[in-house]
């Protein structure tokens, strides 16, 4: 009995550590596989090319002989005030690039807006252009400009209003666009008007 048990705890000396240097590189084999839910990072992606701003955007359309451009646009408000004051409409949107923007807004303190082509804007327009320009009003504006481009201008307008007693002053704004080297107005805001009933172009 005694012999019998030296000879297993002799064995069990011998495997034991046999045993161990079998399970220490299947042990570390194992903990050099990726566990089975991981997922594997993504690969980055190349960082998109940075924008020339050299050769595109607004720093491209430096604004030059700015005094010529004031010129040409002075000339253009002083010929939009005149049509103004002569009540002729088709004159008037000779001067706009239809379809137009407008922006106003209405009693509530609700802004709106809306591109107005040009049957739509004739159809607004007329019954102002129909009626005669009451006896002593009188109206004036001053204009500041700022250039965008060459070929891009804003204009705030301040306007006077005079009949007998009674003054009113207010502000307008313009986006005034140039092609085929003649100014344009593209877009228009005023507020107050929203509130005035949309008249149908003629024919519906």
């Amino acid at each position: 009995m005694l012999r019998a048990f030296l000879f297993a705890i002799i064995s069990l000396s011998l495997t034991v550590p046999a045993f161990a240097q079998d399970e220490a590189p299947a042990k570390a084999a194992d903990e050099a596989k990726p566990a089975p839910d991981a997922k594997a990072a993504p690969e980055a992606k190349p960082a998109a090319p940075a924008m020339d701003m050299s050769k595109l955007g607004p720093a491209t359309r430096p604004v030059k002989k700015a005094k010529k451009i004031r010129r040409e646009i002075m000339a253009f408000l002083k010929k939009e005030d005149a049509i103004m004051k002569k009540h002729d409409l088709a004159a008037s949107m000779a001067l706009i690039d239809f379809p137009v923007w407008m922006a106003t807004d209405n009693s509530r303190g609700e802004a709106m807006g809306e591109t107005c082509t040009q049957e739509a804007y004739e159809a607004m327009m007329k019954p102002f252009y129909d009626q005669p320009m009451p006896k002593g009003l009188k109206m004036m504006r001053k204009n500041a400009i700022t250039l965008l481009s060459p070929s891009l201008a804003v204009v705030v307008s301040t306007w006077t209003m005079r009949m007998g007693k009674k003054r009113s002053t207010w502000k307008s704004a313009s986006l005034l666009v140039k092609k085929g080297g003649v100014w344009k107005s593209q877009v228009m805001a005023e507020a107050g008007w929203g509130d005035m009933p949309k008249a149908a172009p003629e024919g519906e």
